[in-house]
């Protein structure tokens, strides 16, 4: 019913695994759970008072991938961190964007990978505004396109201050522009204003990704 109440239940494709109980009920696996966890908001937050609210999650999601591939590249059953934040308005939302745009940028640099935040395709999840982080990789199944810059671009440190939201968005702005698109976003007439010493255009993997869904859920 959720699923139904959000417009997914027909929109999100053949991804989504679907079965019926002995009552001939329609049910689901969970690809991704927007619905669920906003359902969760809905019951318990009572007041503006509450907010901001951010919910982390951890839950396997199933897919019916059309290509399989590379075990945990790409499958059908995998683990997946999520988290979902809930603001007042417009401004608070993106500060929240922001917030996990620059942790993601931190958090793959301490695990010794370098990740390039690049504009996506939002997709089924929806939302006006969408960042892959992307690490280059001949085994990378999507292709990918960013300005070279990327490659040595210093990553925000330890001492960031992410109470303030202004030092957050500068550091957001200068990681978002120099060009970088994945391959559903990519802009050739943009592409071509680039010297071609300074592209990179090359295999990627998708290791994280973030929304900005406005009030779509909620």
């Amino acid at each position: 019913d959720l699923w139904r109440e959000s417009g997914r239940y027909d929109d999100y494709g053949k991804e989504m695994l679907r079965i019926k109980d002995r009552q001939d009920r329609d049910m689901l696996y969970g690809p991704t759970n927007e619905e669920v966890v906003t359902e969760i908001v809905r019951a318990y937050v009572k007041s503006y008072k509450d907010l901001p609210l951010n919910l982390y999650h951890i839950q396997w999601k199933f897919r019916d991938e059309v290509r399989p591939r590379f075990g945990v590249m790409r499958s059908r059953e995998f683990l997946m961190k999520d988290a979902y934040s809930f603001d007042l308005d417009f401004e608070g939302a993106r500060a929240a964007y922001n917030r996990m745009f620059v942790s993601y940028l931190r958090t793959f640099t301490r695990m010794g990978l370098q990740a390039i935040p690049m504009r996506a395709d939002t997709g089924p999840i929806g939302g006006d505004l969408s960042h892959e982080f992307i690490i280059l990789a001949d085994t990378g199944e999507s292709q990918v396109y960013c300005h070279r810059d990327y490659l040595s671009l210093d990553v925000p440190g330890e001492k960031t201050d992410f109470a303030n939201a202004a030092e957050i968005g500068d550091i957001v702005k200068t990681w978002t522009t120099p060009y970088a698109a994945t391959d559903e976003m990519h802009d050739e007439a943009a592409w071509e204003k680039i010297g071609e010493s300074d592209k990179v255009s090359a295999r990627g993997i998708e290791v994280g990704h973030i929304f900005h869904f406005g009030d779509k859920y909620s």
